[in-house]
């Protein structure tokens, strides 16, 4: 080999190994923002544990947590929609010049509509680049600001006892192979926190009877 076939080689040698040095450096660097991103969210999943134990009603819970939930992951709207025998956990009077703290965060729907639209799978439902959000799950004026949406069942044992919704105006946000483990165990909080509320409501209620 000649000296000048010599550099030649040596030349693309070294080039191989600037683009294999600059790739691991790319590399690297996602590690190490996904490494921080995951420790940032549980960060904010045990954040969220938090209120979500010092919730000591419903009304209060869909009002804390949506706000949260909202502000920590940069969303446009998040909701609740609750299987209709949690109503009943909701003040019975209100002052007409108060606005509950629930108001266009917390919807009711019938066991049998929820048991149908969750029927094929207990994780969220994503859904990108849509006109509109879903009307069952936000109220109408927020739904022309979504433009993708994660639809999160909420169950008990075999119960679907509602979901909550998340809505971006990011039409990218939420689209199929988005991870969703935070979502599942946002979800699992979240039921469990719902169905203790209920079961506070039973035996207070049975006492009252008492």
């Amino acid at each position: 080999m000649n000296r000048q076939n010599m550099v030649l080689a040596g030349r693309a040698v070294n080039d191989g190994l600037r683009q294999d040095l600059s790739a691991m450096r790319n590399n690297l660097r996602q590690l190490i923002q996904i490494s921080k991103r995951n420790v940032e969210i549980q960060q904010r999943m045990d954040e969220l544990g938090d209120i979500v134990l010092q919730c000591p009603d419903l009304e209060t819970l869909v009002a804390k947590t949506t706000s949260a939930i909202k502000e920590y992951f940069g969303l446009t709207t998040v909701t609740y929609a609750l299987s209709t025998d949690f109503r009943d956990l909701m003040p019975q009077t209100e002052p007409l010049h108060i606005k509950s703290m629930s108001a266009d965060k917390l919807f009711f729907l019938d066991p049998e509509k929820l048991a149908q639209i969750f029927a094929r799978s207990q994780g969220p439902i994503l859904r990108g680049k849509l006109d509109h959000g879903s009307v069952d799950f936000f109220c109408l004026r927020e739904l022309r600001r979504i433009h993708s949406e994660a639809l999160t069942p909420l169950f008990y044992n075999n119960e679907r006892i509602g979901s909550i919704n998340l809505g971006s105006n990011d039409p990218d946000r939420y689209a199929e192979g988005v991870a969703t483990d935070y979502l599942r165990r946002l979800a699992h909080l979240t039921s469990l926190a719902l169905v203790n509320l209920r079961l506070r409501h039973e035996v207070a209620k049975k006492r009252t009877g008492e």
